[in-house]
């Protein structure tokens, strides 16, 4: 082996629009954000939104909460808020920019968290996270290489304004519910 190369596959097809105008399709979100940051509006307006991460029914929500809790671990309950970088959230979603960054931020957090925990966030933008762990979880720890790699896309101003707090840790599925709604 002389050496590894890291890159993305992405599938595009270029169908016509019904003025048989070319419009194009994008599965990778990844590489949808990094089409709408180059500001081109030709490309960035054909480009449809890229899926929330944080959304699941409160069904499986409740499944998973369970399944985890069964299993002799307990829910390190965090928030992760962004008003500090982001003054108002309703704000946000008139400037396209700002929107870009925060849902980057986001799906990096929930992808870095792994799928055994869970995330959501309240109409203030707040992240909801709860960590499933069969030890008391250091969350400074925890997130010190989140932040890191966060940095490192996003850079040391924007991230140094991110709070991250550890609320408390739960041992019942309603503690981590109610907590996840953004009602603790």
């Amino acid at each position: 082996m002389i050496g590894s190369y890291s890159g993305y596959l992405v599938f595009a097809d270029s169908l016509l629009d019904k003025n048989r105008e070319k419009k194009i399709t994008v599965q990778s979100s990844e590489f949808a954000d990094l089409l709408r940051l180059l500001h081109n509006p030709e490309t960035s307006q054909l480009i449809p939104d890229p899926p929330a991460v944080f959304k699941k029914a409160d069904a499986v929500r409740w499944s998973q909460v369970n399944n985890e809790l069964s299993g002799g671990k307990q829910a390190v309950l965090v928030t992760v808020s962004f008003s500090s970088l982001f003054f108002a959230h309703d704000k946000i979603q008139m400037e396209p920019e700002k929107l870009i960054i925060y849902e980057a931020i986001v799906r990096r957090i929930a992808r870095r968290l792994g799928p055994a925990n869970i995330l959501t966030a309240d109409r203030n933008g707040t992240l909801h996270i709860a960590i499933f762990s069969t030890l008391d979880t250091d969350i400074n720890l925890y997130f010190e290489s989140i932040i890191s790699s966060l940095t490192k896309l996003y850079g040391d101003y924007r991230i140094s304004h991110i709070d991250i707090q550890k609320i408390k840790t739960a041992s019942t599925a309603a503690e981590v519910m109610v907590f996840l709604d953004g009602d603790f």
